[in-house]
């Protein structure tokens, strides 16, 4: 006969359970991306690291910031990569704090892990790590700093600063990555009865306003310095008097500043195809946000939230990465909205790892990364065909 601490031991040892597969899922998919991307960075040839390096050197330029501040603080060479590559890990770090936070508060049931362990969540890095380290982290890393400041102590300094890291995050996302203002809606989200300060109601809509002013003036600034031929020639010597203009290096991301934006759509367009496979995986990756109570509660700002990111599917081919960036954003909004799910929303063991593993999501489309459709199954299957 099995009694009450029976029971309970054997909930406690399921609990135990669930959260060494969570943690070890997280931790070895953050893991293997960050070791990937930094042999990338070192190999002077990154097509991420060259997109980080567009900076300041002729004249203000769109997406210019981070690269302007690489410059400025790093020392010359190779050890500005890693000293890049060392930010953006402590960034992803951030992240992996905020979501296993968020899953020992919901005691590690199954949907938590698959609202934080699915393949459009953090682990999109690992299953696509040319994927990884881009510019829409920044943005990423405020939005969890605002999902932090809401678990500190009302009018603490805690709180204070997590909501002042978050909004100087957020304004410097504008500035690093013009596309961030796609999480806008997030942005305000958060900035209502999420705040733990003490502030009357008025000042709720104040912050609110600014931060919504603020970001369309960064926006348009961005867009009215797109970059010319002299523009991008003057970040080449920038990037050269730094010692990392080196063979093999790539230049693609910074030549993509002269692209208009009637060529990004022709782009787009041309991908039509490939593209089409990203409509099923975009609606999986939706199913364990779809499945919450807080979608129904806060239906209007989900609708909001894709909304603003419509764009992002019309000018730009990384289709992997925008799908990623509103996963990411909703399921941030999720946790800050700290809703209590009842009864798990239905999802069981099976449901998980099935969800977690059986799928990826490519960073672009391209036939050629095919084992990186199927996930964990598709990069057992290359390992053992020695891909």
């Amino acid at each position: 006969m099995r009694t009450g601490k029976n029971l309970t031991d054997a909930a406690d040892r399921r609990t135990v359970a669930r959260a060494c597969f969570a943690v070890m899922w997280l931790v070895g998919s953050m893991a293997y991306a960050m070791r990937a991307v930094y042999f990338d960075f070192a190999s002077g040839g990154s097509y991420t690291a060259a997109e980080w390096l567009i900076n300041y050197g002729g004249g203000f330029v769109r997406r210019g910031l981070a690269g302007q501040l690489i410059l400025t603080l790093a020392p010359p060479g190779a050890p500005s990569l890693q000293f890049l590559w060392l930010i953006v890990a402590c960034c992803y770090l951030i992240l992996l704090v905020t979501f296993l936070w968020w899953l020992l508060r919901s005691d590690w049931t199954w949907w938590s892990i698959a609202v934080a362990c699915s393949p459009a969540a953090l682990p999109f890095i690992a299953w696509d790590w040319q994927g990884a380290f881009r510019k829409e982290i920044v943005v990423l890393t405020a939005l969890a700093l605002l999902v932090l400041h809401g678990t500190r102590r009302k009018g603490s300094p805690g709180a204070v600063f997590t909501l002042s890291a978050g909004v100087l995050a957020y304004g410097f996302a504008i500035l690093v990555w013009e596309p961030s203002v796609v999480a806008l809606p997030a942005v305000i989200y958060m900035l209502g009865d999420k705040l733990v300060l003490p502030l009357r109601p008025h000042w709720y809509l104040l912050a609110r306003a600014s931060v919504a002013s603020l970001t369309f003036a960064g926006v348009a600034a961005s867009m009215a310095a797109r970059g010319d031929a002299a523009t991008v020639a003057a970040i080449y010597r920038a990037i050269d008097e730094h010692g990392l203009l080196k063979t093999g290096f790539t230049r693609l991301p910074i030549e993509l500043l002269q692209l208009t934006n009637a060529q990004a759509v022709a782009g787009v367009v041309a991908s039509g195809p490939i593209n089409v496979l990203y409509l099923p995986l975009a609606l999986l990756s939706l199913l364990p946000i779809v499945t919450s109570c807080w979608f129904r509660r806060d239906l209007r700002w989900v609708v909001a939230c894709l909304l603003f990111s419509v764009p992002l599917f019309v000018v730009g081919l990384d289709y992997g990465r925008w799908i990623h960036l509103v996963v990411m954003q909703l399921s941030l909004m999720l946790i800050a909205a700290r809703v209590p799910e009842r009864n798990s929303s239905g999802w069981r063991l099976g449901h998980t790892l099935l969800f977690v593993s059986a799928w990826g999501l490519p960073h672009w489309g391209s036939f050629t990364a095919s084992m990186r459709w199927f996930g964990a199954f598709g990069t057992l299957a290359q390992i053992v065909l020695g891909g």
